[in-house]
């Protein structure tokens, strides 16, 4: 009769570690990645939306976070906003992300270890240029899947930086940025 007994409870533990091990393998793995980025920015000949105003296209580095260095390409589509302060105290020019009638902002990160890609829809943009050409902004948006090991991956994102038109007409334009982007990434077990 003791024997049954420490068979019972010997089973009751196996059972509860078992059990243990499976709720926490099935629960999501959450990772906060902060990198700081420098590249390009420009104008493109893409109209995202048939709108008549070409899409914004960028090309960064980031350097740092859990996953080594990556590389980020997007695209995404503003409008100006009106007249205001930009964030160096200089009069300018705000412009905002446009996310009404299909422009999508779309950014996609390659990490240089694995190949691996994370998809990033961005939803929310705000910017402001000044007559001197220097360009403040902040960017946010969500994590949408990817490629490998980030495949079912959702989160959010949100950068922040400055950079300076090197060239810039009615309808073209290109310059260099630098800031910081930080993610929340969960990847599903």
């Amino acid at each position: 009769m003791k024997q049954n007994r420490v068979r019972s409870a010997a089973a009751v533990l196996a059972t509860t570690i078992a059990l243990g091990f499976a709720a926490s393998s099935a629960q999501a793995q959450t990772i906060n990645a902060s990198s700081t980025f420098s590249g390009t920015f420009g104008s493109s000949h893409i109209d995202t939306n048939r709108d008549g105003l070409s899409a914004n296209t960028q090309v960064i580095g980031l350097l740092g976070g859990p996953f080594g260095r990556s590389t980020i390409e997007a695209l995404d589509e503003s409008v100006p906003a009106g007249e205001g302060i930009c964030a160096n105290g200089n009069p300018g020019v705000l412009f905002s992300l446009l996310i009404a009638d299909g422009a999508p902002g779309s950014f996609i990160q390659r990490f240089e270890q694995s190949g691996d890609l994370l998809y990033m829809t961005e939803t929310a943009g705000i910017g402001c240029a000044d007559a001197n050409g220097a360009l403040s902004f902040e960017a946010s948006g969500t994590i949408n899947g990817g490629t490998g090991r980030f495949s079912r991956a959702t989160g959010t994102f949100k950068m922040r930086g400055t950079g300076n038109f090197l060239f810039a007409d009615e309808s073209d334009s290109f310059g260099g940025q630098q800031g910081t982007f930080d993610q929340t990434i969960i990847l599903p077990n």
